[in-house]
């Protein structure tokens, strides 16, 4: 299923999010991962973190990803117990349910990046090195089609920011393979902001 295709959640009140909603709200935080109903972690500055936060119990939780999915025209149940969505704001919305989920409800989050990234941002968030971003160029910059970079990576490690930053920095004869989850990204134009 391409991005494109991902329904959009119509949750315009996040105050039904539960202990999440603040989360989902603050602009620090770029991904929550719900781990049944007491784990809840989240993202800031590329890090990962256990936050103090807990839904009540499985069943609190399963309240909030019903109202999340639902508000897509869809169901999640033990028939259906896997759902990929997107927010109103652009973020993906990934959810696994018991029998798949053994250990409880899962709910992620992952938030965008508004505005594109910079080289010295992916720099300063360990994204890419100087140096690799120099061999980036050298490659990209050759005439001749003997190399070409080959850019593969996972969600969350800067694909498509890196992609963008090459593109946008005008590199002589700029062209690469991109390979990876193509529901990982969506392009500059596509979406409220820069994709990971």
């Amino acid at each position: 299923m391409s991005t494109a295709q991902l329904p959009q959640v119509q949750a315009h009140d996040y105050s039904e999010l539960g202990p999440i909603a603040q989360l989902v709200t603050n602009p620090q935080v770029t991904e929550i991962m719900v781990m049944g109903a007491r784990d809840i972690y989240v993202e800031i500055g590329g890090k990962i973190l256990l936050t103090p936060l807990s839904f009540a119990s499985d069943e609190e939780l399963m309240v909030v990803i019903r109202r999340i999915v639902e508000s897509v025209g869809r169901r999640i149940d033990a028939e259906n117990p896997l759902c990929d969505a997107r927010l109103v704001d652009g973020s993906r919305v990934h959810v696994a349910i018991p029998p798949v989920a053994v250990d409880g409800p899962l709910l992620n989050i992952r938030k965008f990046v508004l505005g594109p990234l910079t080289m010295a941002d992916l720099i300063r968030l360990g994204s890419c090195s100087e140096s690799a971003f120099g061999f980036l160029k050298a490659s990209t910059g050759l005439q001749a089609c003997s190399a070409c970079p080959i850019h593969s990576n996972t969600t969350a490690e800067a694909r498509t920011s890196i992609g963008d930053c090459i593109c946008d920095a005008g590199w002589s004869g700029s062209a690469g393979v991109c390979a990876g989850d193509p529901c990982s990204a969506l392009p500059n134009s596509a979406a409220p902001g820069n994709g990971s």
